[in-house]
């Protein structure tokens, strides 16, 4: 199975990581035909420090920074591997995870994509990595809805959906999930480790991060004609200007009981949410996810409110173009 599967790392500001990403694809039991590295604008000198890695095709985009989706689309376009397997620069590939793809894929042909267990460096993990860290256990297996993390393809399928959407910030991976279902392809989640993520959540500025751009993809989702159609991933903002709208009024008013109403609704919400965490992990780290997911609510609302008033950009963010820095692939 040697050569038949590309790499494609995406990256920006990743000076301190991309040692670790490279490292760990040399080390795969399954040697990939070609590396690709996606730079998007960094200015921590990423892109040196991946030139030095052997064999390393190293690719800037030429627009300055852009969303995840065009940057594996910028790697996928010169890709010429049977399969492709993206992953971000601030992730360690486990060394059997390319084998155990490519093995499910020749086995199911009407697999699209194959995706593993990520899991979060805990070396590197602070209280506010729960959030993801919670996230990744709650990932269900067999067929899914949305590959995450970004997982293994088969390139020829994956080119004639147009590879990601480029214009997303935030949710292109089950934007991409839909239209790889629509085509009668399958997206199978697999118990086997894939990749180590570090999260790098380590302060609340970084959590309401996260938590802002959440509400951004909400509004870009709508804006690029894939509305989000589940539930549980509009509810945050929901949840959000709820609660907001309750604590508004107890304050115009002078009363307590909004704010009363509000508080209990809040309670009854991390509730459910821990009881759903609890499912699979331990009461305390349920309960501590639960807490500060809902923390970043109210930055979830702000995101899709400013990012509802502005306007669209995306036209502009899905026409990247990139210029190779290292390797034997053509200058686009």
């Amino acid at each position: 199975m040697a050569g038949r599967v590309d790499v494609v790392v995406i990256g920006l500001n990743e000076v301190e990581n991309l040692d670790d990403c490279f490292q760990s694809i040399a080390a795969s039991v399954l040697r990939p035909a070609r590396v690709m590295y996606v730079d998007s604008g960094s200015t921590d000198g990423s892109v040196s420090r991946a030139s030095i890695h052997e064999g390393v095709t190293v690719m800037r985009l030429a627009e300055g920074r852009a969303y995840p989706g065009a940057a594996r689309n910028a790697g996928l376009a010169v890709c010429d591997a049977e399969y492709v397997h993206f992953l971000d620069g601030d992730m360690t590939l486990d060394p059997e995870w390319l084998q155990t793809a490519l093995a499910e894929l020749d086995q199911h042909p009407d697999v699209w994509c194959v995706i593993g267990r990520a899991r979060q460096d805990r070396a590197q993990a602070s209280m506010f990595d729960l959030v993801a860290d919670v996230e990744y256990e709650m990932n269900p297996l067999g067929q899914v809805a949305s590959p995450g993390c970004g997982g293994t393809f088969r390139r020829a399928e994956l080119l004639s959906l147009g590879g990601y959407d480029g214009r997303l910030l935030r949710h292109e991976e089950p934007e991409l999930g839909e239209r790889i279902r629509r085509q009668g392809g399958v997206i199978l989640s697999l118990a086997d480790s894939m990749a180590t993520h570090r999260v790098g959540m380590g302060s609340w500025s970084d959590l309401f991060r996260r938590s802002y751009h959440g509400g951004q993809g909400v509004v870009q989702m709508t804006r690029a004609g894939h509305p989000l159609k589940t539930w549980e991933r509009v509810r945050p903002a929901v949840d959000a200007g709820v609660f907001t709208a309750g604590f508004a009024l107890a304050w115009m008013t002078g009363s307590v009981g909004p704010a009363v109403f509000v508080g209990v609704l809040a309670l009854l919400a991390v509730a459910r949410q821990t009881a759903r965490f609890a499912a699979k992990v331990s009461l305390p780290r349920a309960l501590a996810a639960a807490i500060l997911n809902y923390a970043g609510m109210p930055v979830v609302l702000a995101g899709t409110v400013v990012e509802g008033l502005r306007p669209s950009t995306l036209a502009a963010a899905n026409s990247v173009e990139w210029i190779t820095i290292t390797g034997d692939t053509p200058v686009a």
